[in-house]
């Protein structure tokens, strides 16, 4: 097997080594077998920059191994574990660690499968940082044409005529469109990089949806969409929230529906209080979400082939993104739609920060 495979007896000993895990770890087999088996696997976890599984002791929490003995059951190896070998050498690994049992289902050991990633998440990180520096370099001089064009569009530079405001407003919707999709990419670095953090603090739900409805309102008035309100009467306690990401989800929602919205409609802003939770949901009256892309629709760089065939410049990743965000934050996101040309109800749930 190209796999490391490393067995394990119920007393934590190394009691069967293949050719692979040899050569992992830097030792024969000879050297390790009926030996404890950290005295063959030094662990390092690199974001607590701490050597993790070196005690024999069910008291390492860190350890997947010994999460694995606790809990009798299967344990994936995190990402940034790494494999220190005999000669010193550090190796990415990723792979699990699986109880065995008898034909009586008595526990007789664990299985440890590992597999080698160095050269994959290297190249990952590559990428990701590839991704990250130019996004930032585009994003800079982007941000200037777009200050630019809004000052050309308030008169600063002389009144345009009608087909002048025409045109700059497109050019001003295209830079927008751009800085959107660079701003998705540096997100999506980050969450692939796991540096996502989030500043939680109690804010208005409303507040924040009366915000993007502001930002939104000229490309529903360009789009000939009117955004209709539904809030309920009863004021809505605040959540604990980050107001940018919640702000970017929200806005990705009503953007979307605006977008793959025929001709003069209609989009539906509503905001309840159900029990413990502030219920948000953006309905539009467009082309819906055919049955068979449902399951995926949240998937990073999904797109739906009647979503693609509207608006061709999506990326795919802007739902993945509102995912990943909207459950960081402690909450729930998840749609109805009853398929093709029959619109789409997307829906945002978070705690009330005073349950």
């Amino acid at each position: 097997m190209g796999d490391a495979i490393i067995v394990l007896d119920n007393e934590k000993r190394m009691v069967l080594v293949n050719r692979a895990a040899e050569k992992m770890t830097g030792y024969r087999k000879e050297e390790i077998k009926d030996k404890e088996y950290y005295k063959a696997m030094r662990l390092f976890d690199r974001e607590k920059q701490i050597f993790i599984c070196n005690l024999d002791g069910a008291d390492n929490e860190n350890c997947p191994i010994e999460q694995a003995v606790i809990a009798q059951k299967i344990v994936l190896i995190p990402k940034g574990i790494y494999l220190i070998n005999k000669y010193d050498v550090r190796i990415e690994i990723d792979g699990s660690i699986s109880p065995f049992k008898d034909a009586r289902g008595e526990i007789k050991g664990y299985v440890i499968v590992l597999r080698d990633v160095t050269s994959e998440r290297e190249v990952e990180r590559l990428k990701s940082e590839f991704v990250s520096i130019t996004s930032h370099q585009l994003r800079t001089p982007l941000s200037s044409i777009r200050w630019y064009i809004e000052m050309l569009l308030a008169g600063d530079a002389g009144e345009l005529n009608k087909n002048q405001k025409d045109f700059v407003f497109e050019i001003h919707e295209s830079t927008k469109k751009a800085i959107e999709v660079i701003n998705n990419l540096l997100d999506l670095s980050r969450i692939e990089g796991g540096t996502i953090k989030y500043n939680l603090k109690p804010v208005s739900f409303e507040k924040i949806i009366e915000d993007v409805i502001s930002d939104v309102s000229p490309l529903a008035e360009a789009s000939n969409i009117k955004i209709v309100k539904k809030f309920s009467k009863e004021k809505i306690p605040e959540i604990k929230i980050d107001y940018q990401k919640a702000f970017q989800v929200i806005q990705n929602l009503l953007v979307n529906a605006i977008n793959y919205s025929k001709g003069r409609a209609e989009v539906i802003l509503s905001l309840e209080r159900k029990g413990n939770e502030a219920i948000f949901s953006c309905q539009d009256f467009g082309i819906g979400i055919p049955q068979n892309a449902q399951k995926d629709l949240f998937k990073k760089f999904f797109r739906a082939e009647n979503a693609a065939a509207v608006n061709a410049q999506g990326s795919g990743i802007g739902l993945f993104i509102c995912r990943v965000f909207t459950e960081g934050m402690g909450g729930r996101i998840w749609f109805e739609s009853e398929g093709e040309n029959k619109g789409a109800t997307f829906y945002l749930a978070f705690p009330l920060a005073t349950s």
